[in-house]
């Protein structure tokens, strides 16, 4: 008895002192969703448009919202680096990411409809503003600036 008391003791303080010690994510986590629920609305969109100007119009609307998310989480990916790796993402945010990540699968798979109008110009144009948009979350991007 005094033996797993002992135990219980010990593996209370490991995982109370683990927890204490372990980073704050906090602030990462309603940007994360904000990604999410960007991503989820991009899909939609994607998924009932039929038509080079309806694509081009649902590209567009994602990409007010990157603007919007992309420097926020490159605050947040400048603070928290391991967010930058899957090997390193914290435990904390795992839920969070891995959602993002099954998301992007999906989204991934609808972009075979975004390739059957590229040549259209205005899907084009629109590609090109979400690639600029979409710079904000290069990790390179900083340091490239700093270069100048």
């Amino acid at each position: 008895m005094k033996r797993s008391l002992f135990t219980l003791m010990i593996v209370l303080t490991l995982i109370f002192g683990s927890t204490m010690l372990a980073k704050d994510y906090k602030e990462a986590v309603p940007i994360i969703n904000q990604m999410q629920l960007a991503i989820e609305k991009f899909i939609g969109g994607l998924e009932k448009a039929d038509t080079a100007p309806e694509i081009a119009a649902v590209i567009t609307e994602y990409i007010k919202d990157v603007k919007v998310f992309a420097p926020l989480f490159r605050v947040i990916l400048d603070k928290y680096p391991e967010l930058e790796d899957e090997k390193t993402h914290p435990e904390a945010l795992k839920p969070q990411l891995d959602k993002i990540k099954e998301t992007t699968k999906k989204l991934m798979r609808l972009y075979g409809k975004v390739g059957k109008y590229m040549g259209e110009p205005e899907v084009k144009k629109a590609i090109e503003e979400l690639k600029e948009a979409s710079a904000a979350l290069d990790p390179q991007k900083g340091e490239k600036e700093e270069e100048k």
